[in-house]
């Protein structure tokens, strides 16, 4: 894929009560340029489920951007588990409408960058219907001179009451150089509602470094555990036929940052 585009787009239709896992993995390898744009929409009926993986590991030179569109239905539910473990430029942007009752959507994430890279996620949940359900939670690994992004926004609208939402982001710096925005916003137009949301920036605590080479650990290996319990962490309800998979892609990831 040298010097070239790749232009995909992705319509996914669950009808009622039907259920679906759908993984998206893209895969890069060497050092060319190359682009991806992937559009992808998701339409949920009545009582539906979609569950959707979406992994990046694209090459240090790749530029990724990602756009999912959902509209979920009543009483259906979506979830969404994104990986970004490589890529020159990736952004992920995705948009959530519950707009009928009972509608409900789970998204987390685990986005890194090393040296050189730059990871943008952005989330948009709107709450239209009331007696809607939603959560979020992101984390962070930023090591080098790699930055990343991440701007989530839930907008419950008027007469959407009885609203349940709630948001986190939570981020690891490894280096001095590296760098983190997070913006989690809250836009609420209803009374009868229950919304939280809240984003940390930290380090690797050195006093769980320090315990774990007392007892015999090397520091490297130390401060690799540390970041594995954070990143699986990420994406711990993940369907349990893919988890080894995304395990040995975390893993693999690491020692990059």
């Amino acid at each position: 894929m040298a010097q070239s585009s790749a232009h995909l787009r992705l319509l996914i239709e669950l009808g009622e009560h039907s259920e679906a896992l759908v993984v998206e993995h893209y895969l890069g390898a060497g050092t060319d340029a190359y682009h991806v744009n992937v559009l992808a929409q998701a339409t949920l009926a009545p009582g539906a489920r979609l569950r959707h993986v979406k992994l990046l590991t694209e090459g240090p030179a790749a530029i990724h951007i990602g756009d999912f569109r959902v509209r979920v239905g009543r009483d259906a539910r979506f979830e969404s588990h994104a990986l970004a473990a490589g890529g020159g430029l990736v952004r992920q942007d995705i948009d959530v409408k519950l707009d009928e009752a009972g509608g409900e959507c789970s998204l987390r994430g685990l986005y890194t960058a090393g040296t050189s890279e730059h990871v943008d996620f952005h989330t948009r949940i709107e709450h239209i219907a009331p007696h809607c359900r939603s959560e979020e939670t992101y984390k962070g690994l930023i090591g080098g001179t790699g930055r990343a992004v991440f701007n989530g926004r839930v907008h419950v609208h008027p007469g959407a009451d009885k609203t349940d939402s709630a948001m986190t982001c939570a981020n690891l710096l490894l280096s001095n150089r590296a760098e983190v925005d997070a913006k989690p916003e809250l836009e609420i137009y209803a009374d009868d509602v229950k919304c939280s949301h809240g984003a940390t920036v930290g380090q690797l605590d050195e006093a769980q470094v320090f315990y774990l080479r007392s007892r015999g650990i090397a520091e490297a290996a130390a401060r690799e555990l540390l970041m594995t319990a954070f990143a699986r962490d990420a994406l711990g309800d993940l369907d349990v036929r893919l988890q080894d998979a995304v395990a040995a892609l975390i893993d693999a990831r690491l020692p990059q940052l």
